[in-house]
């Protein structure tokens, strides 16, 4: 009788440890999966400005360039220019750490360090600025679109 309870009771206590491990790596897939997802998906990819803005978007192993659309022209009045400030500021080239995509309200938002602007992954090629309302496109489909 001894020997059964014995066993019965090295049997529940591995139980408990077997599901306590199982318990603990099925969290971490749960928040692995839910956390932000990494840019493999568009790391290498270069994104142009839909038409003839000149912005530009290119990712690469954590990193993120952007420069958004031009605004400057040379018929453009200086008055004019200099309550554009702040998307002359925004066209300037910049270097971003650590883009990722995070998931907001059913979008896709493209997040990085000091990153102030509010960009959307439409689909894999093409990425949408809310402020602006412009879009990038992939430079390959943009190249498809005019063949």
């Amino acid at each position: 009788m001894k020997i059964c309870v014995r066993i019965m009771n090295n049997l529940v206590g591995n139980f408990k440890k077997t599901f306590v491990i199982i318990c603990s790596i099925l969290l971490l897939f749960v928040f692995t999966a839910c956390s932000n997802k990494s840019m493999s998906g568009l790391e290498g990819k270069t994104f142009h400005e839909k038409g003839n803005g000149g912005g530009h978007i290119v990712f690469s192993e954590n990193k993120m360039i952007f420069a958004g659309s031009t605004v400057i022209k040379p018929s453009d009045n200086p008055a004019d220019v200099e309550k554009n400030k702040d998307k002359i500021e925004k066209a300037k080239l910049k270097e971003f750490s650590n883009p990722k995509i995070v998931e907001e309200n059913g979008k896709k938002y493209i997040k990085a360090d000091g990153l102030d602007y509010k960009l959307v992954l439409e689909n894999d090629n093409t990425i949408k600025d809310l402020d602006d309302n412009i879009e990038y496109v992939n430079v390959d489909t943009n190249s498809k679109e005019k063949k």
